[in-house]
């Protein structure tokens, strides 16, 4: 069952999550532009050093996005979920490049697609940018708590 949420209400879920948790594996997907990154960047300066992957990054053309996807998955949310560090590879114009994270803390992955089955049945928590929370954000880069919502998948399993 998805609960509409305000940021700040999140990002309590997510602190409490980690209690439950190790590592919390947190996937924000939403529609494109509909400020994932901005969520994902909002919770990295809120949390203690939270681990971000853009899904963006993990391909150079739509047509790579599915076995991006499913890397992602084999790579490096299956081995988190069992307790082992996982990788995740990324390319861009600079080349490409193979990062390992380890099991510990949170890691929070954002894009378009990432909530899709089988992918998202990995997440801890699965968080849905709407459509309608591309509203302001403070000077301080806070989503505005008056005008963002979002969707917290509150049906996760129990540890």
């Amino acid at each position: 069952m998805a609960t509409a949420v305000l940021p700040s209400a999140l990002l309590a879920n997510v602190r409490f999550q980690m209690k439950l948790w190790r590592p919390l594996l947190v996937g924000i997907g939403g529609s494109l532009a509909s400020r994932k990154r901005a969520l994902s960047e909002y919770l990295e300066r809120s949390l203690d050093g939270p681990a971000i992957v853009h899904a963006d990054d993990l391909w150079s053309t739509e047509v790579d996005r599915p076995a991006a996807l499913e890397a992602l998955g084999a790579e490096l949310l299956a081995p988190l979920a069992a307790g082992r560090a996982g990788h995740v590879s990324t390319s861009s114009v600079r080349g490409a490049s193979r990062r390992l994270i380890e099991p510990f803390g949170v890691l929070v992955v954002e894009g378009y697609g990432v909530l899709s089955a089988p992918l998202g049945e990995l997440f801890h928590l699965t968080v849905l940018v709407e459509e309608g929370s591309r509203a302001a954000t403070k000077a301080s880069g806070e989503p505005s708590e008056a005008t963002a919502r979002y969707r917290i998948d509150a049906s996760a399993p129990l540890p």
